[in-house]
């Protein structure tokens, strides 16, 4: 079993390798997650069996526009959180008792571990960028994490040319259980030439929750409304949506969700990659060579963001 985590799509796409490994090796791969995250992966791997596990759900505040910290909005869901967590291992306990499972492979699940079963937890996040310097968030992840057989990083071990930083090498980590096993990308698993023509400006890609997303694309609007010369892409991150915008602009393609295949044409196609500087997002970058051609902001209030934003200007672009 593969389970994402519901926060936000990154953590379902990474999985998407993951899953294509273990199918190419003959194994049965059941997918967990909620229907979003299920529906990413199901438009690569429509013949898997997926169920659905309740989501962690959290909310955001966005009253003040893109301005206010959500560090403290999500601090203050940590009872809910930690009830997530509970509910989903009892709902595992469950699933494993009618459904023998070899391996659980859990992307920022805490609760998706067995006793009897290996789990494996991926994370990227191990040392948590926050201004309280009073709280060891580091130990509270090692506490969640105790009951896994190993945690796997999505990145290089190398503790300077890395892509997480701080996040996950700020120190030695404390035992075997953790494995760097290198970026994880939708995009490795489809084999479309890296030399594809510039045919776009640019793309952009909207991210995260769906507040973020819907300001996001407004802005991108706003910029093919000015700017008419420029020929461009919105991806809007919408899976579910059908709807179409009343007007369309004739030098802005808009698509809800592209597949992966499609989506990676696009993207070597654009001259300028416009996007979030998520995780998921730089790891996808990498993979395709368009970091450097990557405008990548941090959304303002999310400390991850904010943090790789600053290691990727540090070591990424320190020669420009």
């Amino acid at each position: 079993m593969i389970a994402p985590l519901d926060w936000g799509l990154g953590h379902a796409s990474r999985c998407i390798p993951l899953i294509y490994d273990y199918l190419q090796k003959n194994n049965n791969v059941i997918v967990g997650g909620t229907k979003e995250t299920n529906d990413l992966i199901v438009g690569e791997f429509p013949e898997l069996r997926y169920v659905e596990i309740p989501g962690y759900a959290i909310e955001y505040d966005f009253s003040d526009g893109n301005e206010k910290s959500q560090l403290p909005v999500i601090v203050k869901q940590i009872p809910k959180i930690l009830k997530a967590i509970k509910r989903e291992h009892l709902w595992l306990k469950e699933f494993a008792s009618k459904q023998p499972l070899d391996l659980i492979i859990s992307d920022n699940r805490y609760g998706m571990w067995h006793k009897d079963i290996e789990s494996i937890f991926i994370t990227h996040q191990l040392f948590l960028q926050t201004p309280w310097r009073f709280v060891d968030f580091h130990r509270f992840i090692l506490h969640l994490t105790r009951n896994f057989n190993s945690i796997w990083i999505p990145d290089f071990k190398d503790t300077v040319n890395n892509l997480s930083g701080d996040l996950s090498h700020k120190k030695p980590l404390p035992s075997a259980r953790f494995k760097f096993i290198g970026p994880l990308s939708r995009f490795s698993i489809n084999h479309t030439a890296k030399t594809v023509n510039p045919a776009y400006d640019y793309i952009a890609i909207a991210s995260g929750p769906k507040e973020q997303r819907e300001m996001f694309a407004q802005k991108i609007i706003e910029k093919a409304q000015v700017n008419k010369s420029e020929k461009g892409i919105l991806v809007l991150g919408e899976i579910h949506s059908k709807d179409e915008l009343s007007k369309p602009l004739p030098n802005l393609e808009i698509y809800n969700h592209l597949p992966a295949n499609e989506f990676k044409i696009k993207l070597l196609q654009s001259r300028k990659v416009i996007a979030a500087c998520g995780y998921s997002t730089i790891m996808d970058l990498f993979v395709l060579d368009k970091l450097k051609d990557a405008e990548l902001f941090p959304v303002k209030g999310q400390t991850e963001q904010e943090y790789l934003y600053s290691h990727l200007q540090k070591y990424f672009y320190k020669n420009d």
